[in-house]
């Protein structure tokens, strides 16, 4: 896995005294930072048109204020050339050149620069703090102004217990300035919105999130917007996690912030950015420099969706059921502690087993800590807190053989919890363990320096539709829509995808059919897919459809995890999304029919196709329950065309002729 970074100075444009100005390689996108009137701000154009209009800059301190009385002392430009690679994701071998602006600046006595990078799919900025010591940041004046006429779609944060940090809630189509709406459920309080925050503004797409939270600072979110279409950077609340734990940052001189960012293009250029990626910190100094070879994305069958975590003759008949799958992994989820004689013993003796399958075992703890509102009552618990404990229980899964570990119900974004993510993927790295959030804050770009994370939540997935989910809480199918084409945008997403049967197929008409299922597993993407219907039951879940519909057992069984490419064949956030994947020279096609009164007419080029032609096989609606499957021949200069019913989807697979 080699890397290649690259420094060349380029010529900072001439722009009005106080002013400085920087493009991307390709000259579309440019940023204008500039100091008037004793504050610092910003601004965004692409191909000449506003994307973000003057927004403000600055930390606030306990005893400092960076956007007030600031003064420009030089501003320095250059370009950067670099590529990297990845284990999980969109695309693994990844492109971040761009061009750097570094604006120096100084308000009373403490000096600060913010270094801008401008790519051809988004900027990014942060803020760079030198001495030593310790700072305390109680807030930011960061903001993104929004030009009149901009929309949105955004989901609420809320302020009520774990909803308010899993970003669980459902994406709102609004208009700039709208303020965040209250889940009609149980009295949750909106306060802002969630990242990732999606925009349009005249033809371009904006992407807001965040990259690069180390122990130093907090997550954060974006407020309600003011009168002038201003949200800004807001931090975590002080009731979150119990109320335990500070809601502001203090930081360890020098400081980096995390890094703000704005994927910006067309939607197909948004939906396939990993801008967030490449401002995050490298691969780990651990992995000396390669990915360790015990770290392997893939598949996993899990229990607790369709019927509970269950014993140790549940977790064998799922090793079973997954290997007759071709999959790789099973979850034993939450209480499998409580097993008797010896909890451990049986993980073992599960272990064992699942060696004589290729089978890898991943287990559930809580993160808690009395931090979350779940501890004590849902076990193992008090393991993942503490760093001196958490590392001899990791020792102790490893010495077992565990694969990896769901790390579940952080309940907050305040500083202690993002130290204890990190901390978590740090000394998961020294004991082989896999690691997937859960009841989690969004990707933060930590699976870069991380290859061990596999995938987090942060999303109203499966479980909505599970046991003791009410009707309010299970999303239209619209949802998915957004689930793929903004959040799992900024990194993989356990959404749990391909439920087949409970209350996400049923015969209300708006419900989604086993094709738009179906279609799920290519439009998410998640380092390890975890599969939440049932296995090794012939008359149910998974072994009842691959027995009518032998290629869907055939996809299930042969799609990937982790991608050399992603395209947005056709989309709209009203709508629709079809995503093309590639893996090597076979592709995956996926669509997703959002809509609850009409179909989703298709005509989808395949340009995208290499050379020669290609053995496709289609996976089609026939009704809620049925699907049809057709086989033909295709090449680059074919279209496909398809018709979507209300709740469908389509399941594409393209290899190349032999």
């Amino acid at each position: 896995m080699m890397k290649r970074l690259t420094y060349c100075a380029v010529l900072l444009l001439a722009v009005p005294a106080m002013a400085a100005e920087l493009s991307s390689p390709s000259g579309k996108i440019k940023v204008t930072v500039s100091v008037a009137d004793g504050a610092a701000s910003y601004s965004v154009t692409r191909d000449g048109k506003a994307v973000l209009e003057k927004s403000p800059l600055g930390l606030i301190g306990k005893d400092f204020d960076l956007s007030k009385n600031v003064k420009l002392l030089g501003e320095k430009t250059d370009s950067i050339k670099e590529s990297f690679e990845m284990l999980t994701g969109k695309a693994l071998k990844i492109n971040a050149d761009c061009n750097r602006l570094v604006v120096s600046l100084a308000s009373g006595e403490r000096n600060y620069d913010v270094e801008f990078r401008a790519y051809d799919d988004g900027v990014a900025f942060a803020y760079f703090l030198k001495g030593c010591g310790e700072i305390v940041i109680t807030s930011e004046a960061t903001g993104f102004a929004l030009p009149k006429g901009a929309k949105g779609w955004l989901q609420p944060r809320y302020s009520r217990r774990s909803m308010s940090v899993s970003n669980e809630g459902m994406w709102q189509a609004v208009d700039r300035g709208a303020q965040a709406i209250d889940y009609p459920h149980k009295n949750h309080k909106a306060t802002g919105w969630c990242y990732p925050s999606m925009f349009k503004v005249g033809d371009t797409y904006a992407l807001i999130s965040e990259s690069g939270v180390t122990r130093n600072y907090c997550a954060t979110y974006l407020s309600d917007c003011d009168a002038d279409g201003l949200y800004r950077v807001a931090f975590p609340l002080a009731t979150e996690c119990k109320g335990l734990g500070d809601a502001f940052a203090t930081a360890t001189l020098p400081f980096r912030s995390p890094w703000r960012v704005i994927m910006i293009g067309d939607l197909k250029d948004v939906v396939t950015s990993n801008l967030v990626f490449k401002v995050a910190d490298p691969l780990s100094e651990k992995c000396k420099g390669k990915f360790p070879a015990w770290i392997k994305p893939g598949k996993s069958a899990w229990s607790w969706w369709s019927g509970g975590t269950g014993g140790p003759s549940t977790a064998i008949r799922y090793i079973d059921g997954a290997a007759a799958l071709g999959w790789d992994y099973i979850l034993i989820d939450a209480r499998w502690d409580r097993w008797k004689p010896d909890a451990y013993e049986e993980l073992r003796k599960l272990v064992d087993y699942g060696k004589t399958k290729k089978i890898g075992i991943l287990i559930w703890y809580n993160s808690g800590g009395k931090h979350t509102w779940a501890s004590p009552g849902v076990t193992p618990v008090n393991f993942m807190h503490e760093r001196d404990v958490r590392r001899k229980e990791m020792a102790k899964l490893q010495e077992i053989g565990i694969a990896g570990l769901k790390v579940d119900f952080f309940d907050g974004d305040k500083q202690d919890r993002m130290k204890q993510y990190i901390g978590i993927l740090d000394d998961a790295l020294d004991f082989e363990l896999l690691i997937n959030f859960h009841g989690c804050t969004v990707p933060r770009g930590w699976a870069r320096r991380f290859p061990n994370l596999m995938t987090m939540e942060a999303i109203r997935g499966a479980e909505a539709f599970g046991k003791g989910a009410g009707p309010e809480k299970r999303p239209p199918a619209i949802h998915n829509v957004h689930a793929a084409m903004i959040r799992n945008v900024i990194g993989s997403m356990d959404f749990t995808p391909v439920m087949f049967h409970g209350r996400c197929v049923s015969d209300h008409p708006e419900s989604r059919d086993y094709s738009f299922e179906l279609a799920t597993a290519i439009a998410f993407e998640s380092g390890i897919t975890h599969y939440p219907d049932s296995v090794g039951s012939k008359n149910k879940g998974y072994d009842k459809v691959v027995a009518k519909y032998p290629e869907v057992g055939t996809l299930l069984r042969e799609i990937p995890t982790a991608w050399d490419e992603t395209r947005l064949l056709s989309g709209d956030l009203d709508s629709h999304c079809v995503f093309a994947r590639r893996k090597g020279d076979r592709w995956y096609v996926g669509g997703l029919n959002g809509k609850t009164k009409e179909s989703q007419a298709l005509t989808l080029a395949c340009s995208f196709l290499g050379e020669g032609k290609y053995d496709m096989v289609r996976i089609e609606s026939a009704g809620k329950r049925e699907m049809k499957i057709t086989k033909s021949v295709t090449s680059a200069t074919d279209t496909i065309k398809a018709e979507l019913p209300v709740g469908g989807g389509i399941s594409i697979m393209l290899t190349p002729k032999k």
